[in-house]
């Protein structure tokens, strides 16, 4: 059997955290039995009952699995961490696409390279970020989601060109996608549910950047369950800090 974790929340909402050591040990014991509570109640409720997963393919195997098993899904909604961004971010939120960003970034380069122009080597990393804006913008989008500011670990030139996009993106009245994530953690501890259900499964530590979204939306759950899998021994350092981050989580939501 997995760990199991149960704590009350102040809005007396229920959280459990299951720990185990492979998914077919989870599946058997926590995710069938949770879908056949869920298909059972699902129509009877007023909010949604939600499935994260990293990726899609995620779901459809989910699905796959609860078909042979006979299961209604028509009450639960399978949802990518983008989708599930879409449920929970506050409507007047206006978050810009990606291709809007990498276009604020690049103008934001060209500027900085102009300026600095008289600077060789410098003006040629910002003619080369110019050209191609992605990297840098991966990283910054990476750091910010981590809560570090940029100002402090960039280099110097590319600290200007943060700078700038950044200044672009306010004039803009964008919401970068951290900044959302953040704003809706900070809703959803004082918000009534918009979930009647939540399962939150296959996210590991490589999904850090989506920890102050994961947190919102078990906390807008009526009843939240995430399943973790136990530290594997090729990223056992992260795993096991992610897994801390869930149980510390899960004591600071206890009344």
């Amino acid at each position: 059997m997995p760990k199991r974790k149960t704590e009350a929340r102040k809005n007396s909402g229920e959280i459990s955290l299951y720990i185990g050591p492979s998914f077919v040990e989870a599946w058997e014991s926590v995710v069938l039995p949770w879908f056949e509570l869920v298909a059972a109640t699902a129509f009877t409720q007023s909010q949604p009952a939600v499935v994260a997963t990293p990726f899609a393919t995620d779901g459809m195997f989910l699905r796959h699995k609860l078909l042979e098993h006979g299961i209604s899904l028509l009450a639960v909604k399978f949802l990518t961490p983008a989708q599930l961004r879409e449920m929970i971010v506050q409507d007047d939120a206006c978050m810009p696409l990606r291709e809007h960003l990498r276009l604020l970034l690049a103008t934001a380069a060209e500027s900085i390279a102009s300026r600095i122009s008289a600077d060789v080597d410098l003006a040629a990393i910002a003619k080369s970020i110019l050209r191609s804006p992605d990297n840098l913008l991966r990283t910054f989008d990476q750091a910010s989601a981590a809560g570090w500011n940029f100002q402090d670990i960039g280099a110097p030139v590319e600290r200007e060109i943060i700078q700038e996009f950044q200044r672009l993106v306010r004039q803009c009245e964008f919401k970068l996608v951290h900044e959302a994530d953040r704003d809706a953690l900070a809703v959803a501890r004082s918000a009534p549910p918009r979930f009647s259900h939540l399962l939150s499964i296959g996210f590991t530590a490589k999904h850090w950047p989506l920890w102050p979204l994961l947190q919102a939306a078990v906390s807008f759950a009526s009843r939240a369950t995430v399943v973790l899998e136990y530290p594997r021994e090729q990223t056992r350092a992260a795993d096991e800090s992610w897994i801390g981050m869930w149980e510390e989580h899960f004591d600071s939501a206890a009344p």
